[in-house]
């Protein structure tokens, strides 16, 4: 349940005078509601209200005086929060129970005021009870839900934020009611840039020092900057929520630097933009410190610049590694026979820097464990890298898929190692049936087995499937698993 502290919310309501109905002035005939009224709650004919109007007992309210009585000690109101909440705000006797303070009490209570809650808050704010529920409570509340987000109970909880917690400084933000101008300001701001409210509160959860931004100085100028080189639309929410630092770096300083040091690597706006929606924190990485330092040791080795631009474009996050990591990175990749000329040198080295050094030899031990040499792993590595990246649950489902059903010895796995990057379920199976079906028929004519894996899902479809369904009809639903193939396996 979303939950909203109480001083919080009392400061989004409390913004409009109050109105009060004056009645006629008749004796009341309940002598123990007189005397409560007037001894407890402080009240007589004369009486001022909120407004500087008279409250008189009328005879006829007599009992709508103690129906309100009556209802708020049904929740949880003692005598004395009664005469307390009369005398701060004798107007509340004039409301409905059905019709005004019921339905109030009811959406406090789902909102989270329950137990002595309700009546703290209520006591704290009498105000609440002469506001209107729809134009009034209920607008506060989802404004402020949908800048603290809607999960957990409380506001430390839905946006790690709190009235008593440190300042931003200290890792949390204190939200000061003398701010909620301003924080509806910058709500509103991202709002009309295409924000949702869950991203909203999720960016605000993520680093909640945003709300102390300023919208004209500093949130526009990068929101603008953004949208110049093309993040725009839908992308534009996305790319700061997977990324909210980039609100808090400097424009100058850091953002526009950053985009022209990595448009001097891949040349062009559009790439730049689309290498920045793959990963964001690129651009709130320092262009003169790992950035550069990474691209300044693959160009020592000697590293086409064309590749560098790939790597850069493609595995973006390889250049944004502490640079010992990338230092490490280029020696396996060396060690391993790979040169740094070679196209593949780039794809090894981001390989090797996605993962810790236990990791890789992690990686390098399952591949052992299925009967691969050293020289095999390193051979295999040259022609496709990324099949390392693979988890040990995959690499040995492949491994049992290639050898146990497809009957491959490890000299073809080795040729094709981009195999481990396929899913047994969804392509190698159902090929495999298709082309054990087609052996039978003899009309395989491609005995290299294994690259016909490997094809477009397009091409292996029209040449291994259409091609023959006139001398077997049922080959597509074999292929999509609606039918089981009654041949044995004879590759």
């Amino acid at each position: 349940m979303f939950k909203i502290s109480s001083t919080l919310f009392l400061h989004f309501i409390h913004k409009r005078s109050l109105n009060t109905i004056s009645t006629s002035t008749l004796p009341l005939p309940s002598v123990s509601t007189i005397e409560f009224l007037t001894n407890s709650c402080g009240l007589s004919s004369g009486s001022p209200t909120s407004a500087g109007r008279k409250l008189q007992f009328d005879e006829k309210h007599i009992h709508q005086y103690e129906a309100i009585i009556g209802f708020l000690k049904s929740h949880g109101f003692d005598n004395s929060q009664i005469a307390k909440l009369v005398s701060k705000q004798p107007s509340i006797l004039q409301s409905k129970v059905p019709n005004n303070l019921k339905p109030k009490f009811e959406f406090l209570q789902e909102v989270g005021f329950v137990g002595p809650l309700l009546p703290k808050l209520i006591l704290s704010n009498p105000g609440i009870l002469l506001r209107s529920l729809d134009s009034r409570l209920k607008p506060s509340f989802f404004i402020l839900k949908e800048m603290l987000g809607e999960k957990g109970n409380s506001i430390k909880n839905s946006c790690d934020l709190s009235t008593e917690s440190p300042s931003s400084a200290g890792g949390k933000l204190r939200i000061d009611e003398k701010n909620i101008q301003q924080y509806e300001a910058i709500i509103g701001f991202f709002k009309s840039h295409g924000f949702e409210n869950s991203q909203i509160a999720k960016l605000v959860s993520r680093q909640p020092s945003i709300l102390l931004s300023t919208v004209s100085t500093n949130l526009k100028p990068k929101f603008e900057f953004l949208q110049e080189i093309g993040i725009v639309g839908p992308l534009l929410p996305k790319v700061i929520a997977s990324n909210p630092g980039i609100l808090l770096r400097s424009l100058d300083s850091h953002l526009k630097p950053t985009f022209r040091f990595l448009k001097e690597i891949l040349k062009s706006d559009e790439k730049v933009t689309a290498t920045f929606c793959r990963c964001t924190w690129l651009l709130t990485s320092n262009s003169k410190g790992a950035l550069r330092s990474n691209i300044d040791i693959l160009v020592s080795e000697g590293v086409p610049s064309r590749n560098i631009a790939k790597m850069t474009e493609m595995h973006p996050r390889t250049i944004t590694r502490n640079v010992d990591r990338m230092i490490d990175a280029v020696k396996t990749v060396k060690e391993l026979g790979v040169e740094p000329k070679d196209g593949m040198f780039v794809y090894a080295v981001s390989t090797v820097a996605s993962m810790s050094g236990s990791n890789w030899k992690k990686k390098i031990n399952i591949m052992k464990s299925l009967g691969w040499s050293e020289k095999d792993i390193a051979t295999a590595f040259k022609r496709f890298p990324l099949y390392l990246t693979c988890s040990e649950e995959k690499m040995k489902d492949v491994a049992d898929f290639c050898f146990n059903t497809a009957k491959f010895d490890t000299r073809t796995l080795i040729s094709y190692p981009v195999l481990f990057k396929c899913s047994v379920d969804k392509r190698l199976q159902p090929r495999y049936k298709v082309l054990e079906v087609l052996k039978v028929k003899n009309l395989l004519k491609n005995r290299k087995i294994a690259s016909i894996f490997l094809k477009g899902e397009k091409t292996f479809v029209e040449k291994y499937v259409v091609k023959h369904l006139a001398e077997i009809p049922n080959l597509m639903d074999i292929y999509r698993g609606n039918v089981a193939s009654e041949t044995k396996s004879v590759l």
